[in-house]
């Protein structure tokens, strides 16, 4: 993985957990984003895929993960990753979660 200021570059071989990683990096973007500045942050996060099928499959993982967050549970270690790797405490990834989830289910036709 290669990070200058604003741009990560994940490269790695089939199976090796691509979609979970640009799942979890999405999330806290969004998180920290919609604490620092807007709960419509994610919409200013630029996510691609090599394929249509890898995009929704990181769409559905990040709905879930956020539906998961919402309710402070800890699903495939999410909560403890954000709360490793970003500066939110676990009430502001909960809540961000949930608001973040609420934002983009409604204002899914925008996406």
């Amino acid at each position: 993985m290669s990070d200058s200021k604003n741009f990560i570059v994940n490269r790695s071989s089939a199976g090796s957990g691509k979609t979970y990683t640009l799942s979890l990096n999405f999330i806290a973007l969004a998180l920290v984003g919609a604490t620092k500045f807007s709960v419509f942050y994610y919409r200013s996060i630029l996510a691609i895929t090599f394929t249509n099928k890898a995009a929704a499959e990181m769409k559905e993982r990040v709905l879930e993960y956020l539906e998961v967050l919402s309710e402070g549970k800890n699903e495939d270690g999410v909560l403890d990753w954000l709360k490793k790797n970003t500066p939110l405490s676990e009430s502001q990834i909960i809540k961000n979660a949930g608001d973040v989830k609420s934002s983009i289910i409604h204002n899914y036709a925008d996406l």
